[in-house]
């Protein structure tokens, strides 16, 4: 158990030996269950400048180990964050109370807190809320991932567009263009020999992924040699 004083004193104590603790360095390493002594390592951060041992009457830190509140001899409740052990920490001060205030305590789930005045003889109920969780701008490698959508057409357009590029042969028909078989329709286009009047026996129909590799293959070929 720990206690303080008006002399700036912090104290522990066995609580089943009943006797006092005369090594504190033993406590130092200790979690308590509870946080309400004013004077303390991790609490030392609330008390601002200027502020003798006599200004803040009482502190409470939250069941998550989140939050420490603070009551003053100004009528004020104070928040900060826990462990409060920055010297002079940043906080927020809430007024309400019409002069001192005597007590503060956080309720059973953190989601409320009390605070007990003295001469306006006053309680107050503050209700703990989280701020917003701010959406962060910032892109991750899911948004440049977009998985592949399947086209009805798109291997018919891809063979089209490698087909322009492709070189001419000579002594090939329609002005030297190699005929080249539609994935889609399953059709010959113009130049290319009618396979049905050599074969009367049904005959698979070509892969388009086959095909197409075998058009990227011939533009690449292409390339280098004119290169």
């Amino acid at each position: 158990m720990q206690s303080t004083s008006g002399d700036y004193e912090l104290l522990y104590w066995d609580v089943a030996a009943r006797s006092q603790l005369q090594f504190k360095s033993a406590m130092r390493d200790v979690t308590w269950n509870t946080q309400t002594c004013v004077f303390g390592f991790h609490v030392f951060g609330m008390w601002q400048q200027g502020a003798d041992g006599h200004d803040i009457l009482s502190c409470s830190a939250s069941g998550s180990r989140a939050l420490l509140a603070s009551a003053d001899t100004h009528g004020k409740v104070n928040l900060f964050r826990f462990p409060c052990s920055t010297f002079q920490a940043p906080g927020h001060v809430y007024p309400g109370h019409g002069s001192h205030v005597t007590s503060v305590s956080f309720l059973h789930g953190d989601d409320w807190l009390i605070s007990t005045g003295g001469m306006d003889c006053s309680v107050i109920q503050w209700q703990v809320v989280q701020p917003a969780q701010k959406h962060s701008t910032k892109r991750t490698h899911k948004d440049y991932y977009k998985p592949p959508t399947k086209s009805r057409n798109s291997s018919t357009s891809m063979l089209s567009v490698i087909e322009e590029f492709l070189p001419e042969e000579p002594g090939s028909r329609n002005g030297g263009r190699t005929a080249v078989t539609d994935a889609a329709t399953q059709t010959s286009r113009p130049g290319s020999p009618d396979k049905a009047s050599r074969n009367t026996s049904p005959q698979p129909p070509p892969d388009p992924v086959q095909e197409e590799n075998k058009l990227i293959q011939q533009l690449v070929d292409s390339l280098f040699l004119n290169n």
